[in-house]
C-alpha cells in the first residue's frame, strides 16, 4: 500500500470511528458497518489502530439504541478471529469493563447483548476472561438476584443474603432467563476448572473434571469466598430435572 493510499485510509478509519460518537442511531449503525467493511478489506489496519478501534467498539457495547448494539456485536465477532490473546491483553482491562457495565445495566435489552458479548469474548480471549473473574461472578449473580436492602433482612439473616428477582418487563419467563444466565455462568466456570487443571494438575478437586462435561442434569455447588462477602453456596440446576449427585467448582 502506497503512502498516500495509508494516509486515506488512516482518515477515512478516523472518520468512521468519530462518527460513533453521534447522537444519531442511523450513523453510529452505518459507521460500524463501514468499520466492518474496512477490517475486510484491509486487515492490517488492526495491527496500527487495535487500541482505539476495541475501545470505542466496546463503548457501544451499552448503547441504548438494539440496532447500534447489534451492530457492535458484529464487528466484535468479525474482529476476535483477527486478534489474539496477546494483542488484545494491554486492552482487555477497558474491553471487560465495558462488558461489566452492560452485564449491570438497568436496561434489559443491554443486559441480554452482554451475554452474547460475553459469548464471544469467552470463545477468543478465555484466559483473559478468567483474570476478571472476581467481577464478572458478581455480574452473573446481579443478573438474576440482588442483595437483600436493610430493611428487607430479618434480625437473623446475614447482610450479604441473595434474593431472586423478577423483572416483568422481560420478553422472556424469568425462569428462561435464569437458565439463559447460569447456562453461560457454566460455561464460564468449566473454563475456570479447564485453566486450573492446567495450571495445577495435582490438586485431587479437579480429577475426572476434564473428560466428562458437567450437565445441568446434576444439581452443582458453586462454593467461593472472594467474589462476594462472605462464604455463599449457590446450586446450579435444571428444574427439570432430578438432582442427586454433587461436583464442586473449585474457583480458588
Amino acid at each position: 500500500m502506497s503512502g498516500g493510499k495509508r494516509r486515506l485510509l488512516k482518515k477515512k478509519l478516523q472518520d468512521i470511528l468519530s462518527q460513533m460518537h453521534h447522537y444519531n442511531a442511523g450513523i453510529k449503525h452505518d459507521a460500524l458497518v463501514g468499520l466492518r467493511e474496512i477490517l475486510s478489506a484491509y486487515p492490517s489496519v488492526i495491527d496500527t489502530h487495535i487500541s482505539v478501534i476495541m475501545s470505542e467498539v466496546a463503548a457501544v457495547f451499552t448503547d441504548k439504541d438494539p440496532v447500534v448494539r447489534s451492530a457492535a456485536i458484529s464487528v466484535l465477532q468479525q474482529l476476535a478471529p483477527m486478534v489474539s490473546q496477546e494483542k488484545l491483553a494491554p486492552f482487555f482491562p477497558l474491553v471487560s469493563a465495558h462488558l461489566s457495565t452492560a452485564m449491570t445495566h438497568i436496561m434489559i435489552g443491554i443486559q441480554e447483548d452482554s451475554l452474547k458479548i460475553f459469548d464471544i469474548l469467552l470463545e477468543a480471549y478465555p484466559d483473559l476472561l478468567i483474570d476478571r473473574s472476581n467481577m464478572l461472578v458478581n455480574n452473573f449473580l446481579e443478573l438474576i438476584s440482588h442483595q437483600k436492602s436493610a430493611k428487607e433482612l430479618k434480625n437473623s439473616e446475614k447482610p450479604s443474603v441473595w434474593t431472586l428477582s423478577v423483572n416483568p418487563n422481560r420478553k422472556i419467563t424469568s425462569q428462561k432467563w435464569r437458565i439463559n444466565v447460569l447456562s453461560k455462568l457454566k460455561k464460564f466456570l468449566q473454563a475456570l476448572i479447564k485453566r486450573a487443571a492446567i495450571r495445577f494438575p495435582n490438586k485431587e478437586v479437579l480429577k475426572g473434571n476434564m473428560d466428562k462435561p458437567f450437565s445441568f442434569h446434576k444439581n452443582v455447588a458453586v462454593s467461593w469466598t472472594e467474589h462476594a462477602n462472605g462464604e455463599q453456596h449457590i446450586n446450579l440446576f435444571n428444574s427439570r430435572e432430578t438432582h442427586s449427585n454433587m461436583n464442586t467448582f473449585c474457583l480458588r
